[in-house]
């Protein structure tokens, strides 16, 4: 797999994005052209937001203002992989969902 980017979040990990997950991606409406958000939103989230259920998952947030209100928030899924998990080192997850939402049609893609 071939790794489209590498970005260090807010929280110290360090993320990837492979060609795999941006064929996924690209799937969704809306998001086939969207690299630079993904990359915006995971850099400087309007919220980041935890699972209840699964330690290692992470939810991240942004609005775009600009765009249409069904468009208006990017929602981007992170997962740490259990290897990575390090009190001494950034850690290595991955992307595994990435939407579009509306908040009254809020839908999350794992």
């Amino acid at each position: 797999m071939r790794i489209i980017f590498e970005v260090i979040d807010k929280t110290r990990r360090k993320i990837r994005l492979t060609d795999k997950q941006w064929k996924h991606i690209q799937k969704h409406p809306h998001m086939h052209d969207s690299l630079e958000r993904v990359k915006e939103t995971l850099n400087n989230p309007t919220t980041i937001r935890h699972d209840d259920f699964k330690e290692n998952i992470n939810y991240f947030y942004r609005e775009y203002k600009e765009m249409e209100t069904s468009e208006r928030y990017l929602l981007i899924s992170v997962i740490a992989k259990d290897a990575d998990i390090s009190p001494d080192a950034p850690l290595l997850s991955k992307i595994s969902a990435i939407r579009n939402f509306s908040p009254k049609n809020f839908c999350l893609l794992l």
